[in-house]
Formats: structure tokens, C-alpha cells, sequence
């Protein structure tokens, strides 16, 4: 006799089957709508940000600010839970320390980007709403892109202006490609101060403004804001020439002195510059020939953008006469010297005494470079000695000028500041 189909069994299975089917399907389902939550949730931020960017005359770099949430796709840099590591600690600390780099804090949104901010949208982060994090987040780059944009370039540079650089097409640092690099750097600190120049003139200024703002702050020693101010408006212009080569020559007008740097050794020599009536121009060129002929050494730049002469020393009788006296050009008494020194940089073996002799050659005789000399011309009234500070006199009385605008000190206020009332 056939033995009676077992249903029992069989619906077991196929009920044990639809439990597990059920489970995928919710577990299918679950993932979906977090995916969808995580994606309106990205979608929210995405659209906050577009919305305060639309919005955007309180930034000082609104184009470069776009242009790093296009490029980052929208996304917050800096905000996120207190889980998530970011750089926004390191950003805040770098603005707290502007003055370290002889910066003005008022520049970088000190009223918006507060540390109790911060830590609220951190800390309670999904209680905060995604308009205030799209706020702080944008002041926060903006700021960050300003600090780049004045460290390598430059608050005032002539050249290189807010708005030039706003369109970023000019210069040889993007700020806002250079903020995406920096924000994937593990030491983000180290790679934004690495942003500035690297002459030896700035980094000792910028050494001793970091010694005098920080430490000696904190100890017994009180620096005066003057020399505060004189050391961040020097740094300044330091940023306006700010070029990587590793051999060049450096004139100075309030110290009267022309520098031959090479990789590992600096040839100093004295100089003679405008007078006050017909200033030097401060200008960067290139030295392209050396002219010698009965009248004695010239060198020729390019662009015919400045003169550079030698000068007899039988005409130097004093120690004043090395100062600003001349008509605009500059002259080298040890011209000569100069000269053989760029030649045998080139590999032509001349020597002083054979580029001093005068009346020869009979006719004149021009070396033309291998490989041109760049030339700034600088105009730094302090530099940092073995005992500290060392002032120059301001020679074409620049420094205030430079003072009131570096810290937008109305011209009317500083006028009466500076005058002396009689008794």
C-alpha cells in the first residue's frame, strides 16, 4: 500500500524559505532607503552650498571659492561629525596664528569662524542644519584661500591683485587647486606654509615675526607694534618677487647694497642709488650682457628697464656718496668684480683686473650671457641681524603709505596720527 504524501515537512521548508526570502527583501529594503536618506541628505548639502554661493559678496575670493565646490563636487571640507577627521582644528589654528606670518587677522572672517561654532556643528552635528554648516564650511575655504593667495603672492601685490587672482588664469599658485592638495596632505599645516617664499631675507623676517608674536609674547619682553608692523609690511613686499631662482642679484635702496646669490655663496657690494627727486624703480629684470668699453662697464638688462653702471671709486670720496645720490641708475664702484663674478658663472674666465683696466679694449666690447642673471631691485627698510632687528632709513618714505592700506588704516586717521602738535 502507498504510503500518504507528507505535507507537513514540505511546508516547513517552504515556509523556513520565505522567512529567509522576507529578510533579504527587508534587509534589501532597508539598504535602499538608507542609501536614498544618504543621498537626499548629500543632495540637501549639495543644494545649501549652491545657495550660498549664489549669494556671495561677503567673500574675498567668491570665483576661486566656486570653483573649489565644483571641482570637490559640492561636498562639505571642513564640517563633519566629531568621528570623521578633518582639517578644519589645523585650519582654525593656522588663523588664529596669523600674525605669526606677519598677516592682519581681520582678514580671514574672525567675527563668522568662531571655535564654539566649530564644536557645536561637530559635536551635534545632525541636530545642526545643513544652511548653517553650508555657511561656515564656505567662510572657512574662503578664508583658507585668502591665507594662500597672501602668503604666496602677497596682500597688495601690484601685479598679481585680488581680482587677477579671483579669475584664476595668473600666477604660478592656484589657490584653489592648491587647497584640494593641501587637504589630502596628512601635516595640512606644513603644506599650506609651504605656500611662501624661500628666500633667506623672508624666512629670517618671518622667523624672528614668529619669535616676537609667539614666545617672547608669552614671556617677560614686550616688542613695539611698530616693529611688528615694519617686519609684516617688508615680508610683504618679499612676497610681490617671490621666484624660485637659486642665482640672482638683489638691490636693496635703503641699505644701498647689491647681492650676487649663487646656491651656496652671497657676494655683497655697495651701491649708489636714486635720489629721492629721481628714485631707482623697483622693477625685476634680467642682466643679458656686460658692455666694457673706455667709459668703463655696463650692464645691460633686458627690456632697457634699468641702468646698471659702474662708477669709478675715485669718484666715491665718502661714505655718503653711497647713498641715494644718483640720478635714478644704479652704480657699483666694484663693478669690475661684478662683472668677472657673472662671467665665471657663465664659464668665461675674466678676471677683475682685466675688466677694470681702462681704455681697453679700443672699442667696445660686449659678453653676451649664456644663461641671463635675474634681477630684483627690493626696497626692505628692516632685515634681521646677528642682535636682532635692523632699521633702514626709508628713503623714499614708502612705509606709511604701505602701513595704513596692509591694515586698512583710513589715510585721514593716519594723517592726524602722525602729526605733531605744537604747544
Amino acid at each position: 500500500m502507498q504510503k500518504p504524501i507528507q505535507l507537513i515537512p514540505c511546508c516547513k521548508v517552504f515556509a523556513q524559505v520565505s522567512v529567509i526570502i522576507g529578510v533579504i527583501f527587508l534587509i534589501l529594503a532597508l539598504t535602499v532607503n538608507a542609501n536614498a536618506a544618504n543621498s537626499n541628505r548629500d543632495t540637501s548639502i549639495s543644494a545649501s552650498l549652491k545657495t550660498q554661493l549664489a549669494d556671495r559678496p561677503f567673500l574675498n575670493y567668491p570665483r576661486s571659492v566656486e570653483r573649489f565646490y565644483k571641482d570637490t563636487r559640492y561636498q562639505l571640507a571642513w564640517i563633519a561629525p566629531d568621528t570623521v577627521k578633518t582639517h578644519a582644528w589645523d585650519a582654525m589654528l593656522l588663523l588664529d596664528c596669523a600674525l605669526h606670518y606677519g598677516l592682519s587677522p581681520t582678514d580671514f572672517h574672525p567675527r563668522e569662524l568662531l571655535y564654539e561654532r566649530l564644536n557645536a556643528m561637530t559635536t551635534k552635528h545632525e541636530k545642526v542644519g545643513n544652511q548653517q554648516k553650508a555657511a561656515y564650511d564656505i567662510l572657512l575655504t574662503d578664508a583658507m584661500i585668502t591665507m594662500i593667495n597672501n602668503l604666496h603672492f602677497g596682500k597688495l601685490n601690484p601685479v598679481y591683485t585680488a581680482d587677477v587672482l579671483d579669475k584664476g588664469n595668473a600666477g604660478d599658485c592656484r589657490s584653489a587647486d592648491v587647497l584640494i592638495t593641501c587637504l589630502k596632505q596628512k601635516d595640512f599645516m606644513t603644506a599650506i606654509e609651504n605656500t611662501q617664499p624661500v628666500s633667506k631675507a623672508y624666512l629670517s623676517l618671518q622667523r624672528h615675526m614668529r619669535l616676537i608674536t609667539g614666545q617672547q609674547a608669552l614671556d617677560c619682553y614686550e616688542t613695539p607694534p611698530e616693529d611688528i608692523q615694519i617686519i609684516a609690511i617688508n615680508m610683504e613686499r618679499l612676497r610681490w618677487i617671490n621666484r624660485a631662482d637659486t642665482v640672482y642679484i638683489s638691490i636693496d635702496i635703503p641699505s644701498y647694497t647689491l647681492k650676487f646669490h649663487q646656491k651656496d655663496t652671497t657676494y655683497q657690494f655697495k651701491a649708489m642709488v636714486g635720489k629721492p627727486e629721481t628714485p631707482t624703480a623697483l622693477v625685476q629684470s634680467n642682466i643679458t650682457a656686460i658692455i666694457k668699453d673706455r667709459v668703463g662697464i655696463t650692464f645691460k638688462l633686458s627690456g632697457n628697464s634699468l641702468a646698471m653702471a659702474g662708477v669709478s671709486p675715485r669718484t666715491v670720496i665718502s661714505k655718503q656718496a653711497l647713498r641715494a645720490l644718483s640720478d635714478g641708475t644704479i652704480q657699483i664702484p666694484e663693478a669690475p668684480r661684478l662683472a668677472a663674478l657673472i662671467l665665471k658663472n657663465n664659464r668665461a674666465n675674466l678676471t677683475a683686473g682685466e675688466l677694470g683696466r681702462q681704455g681697453i679694449p679700443k672699442q667696445m666690447r660686449a659678453y653676451t650671457l649664456k644663461k641671463p642673471i635675474p634681477v630684483r631691485v627690493t626696497y626692505l627698510t628692516c632685515a634681521i641681524g646677528d642682535w636682532g632687528l635692523i632699521r633702514y632709513k626709508d628713503v623714499y618714505e614708502l612705509d606709511q603709505r604701505l602701513t595704513n592700506a596692509f591694515y586698512q588704516v583710513p589715510e585721514m586717521i593716519a594723517r592726524r596720527s602722525n602729526t605733531k602738535y605744537r604747544k
